[in-house]
């Protein structure tokens, strides 16, 4: 652990390009006998990414307060301190699991991006590849 490290992307473009390019085409391919999961792996992975910014943008929106704000809010700290936990077990900066929303929106662009290419357009390296 202390003599070796890798890192796979050096940049945010490079992440953003990497991910487009295998989280469509990879989600569909686990499925590769069922026709009807393979068309929901989109749908699948925007439900999930929706997951941790429901509660952030309904706590913007209702500031706070009634019973969705108050859960809101609470569904909001417990997600910041899970992914500090996590920054904390990837031994990074703690105070990045505080922009978790962030990250998830970011993901949330990445699964939109990579749907909309789909096999058609492959950027690896700087080659492209058509289907």
């Amino acid at each position: 652990d202390r003599l070796m490290e890798t890192r796979m992307y050096r940049s945010l473009d490079e992440l953003v390009e990497g991910w487009s390019k295998n989280i469509y085409l990879g989600g569909r391919a686990s499925f590769p006998e069922e026709p009807l999961l393979r068309a929901m792996v989109p749908v699948m992975l925007a439900i999930a990414i929706g997951f941790w910014l429901v509660p952030p943008v309904t706590l913007a929106t209702s500031g706070g307060t009634g019973a969705f704000g108050v859960a809101a809010a609470a569904a909001t700290l417990l997600s910041a301190l899970f992914w500090m936990l996590i920054s904390f077990g990837m031994r990074i900066p703690v105070v990045y699991g505080l922009g978790y929303p962030i990250g998830a929106a970011m993901a949330l662009f990445i699964v939109a991006r990579s749907t909309w290419r789909g096999g058609r357009k492959v950027v690896w390296r700087g080659r492209t590849y058509g289907a």
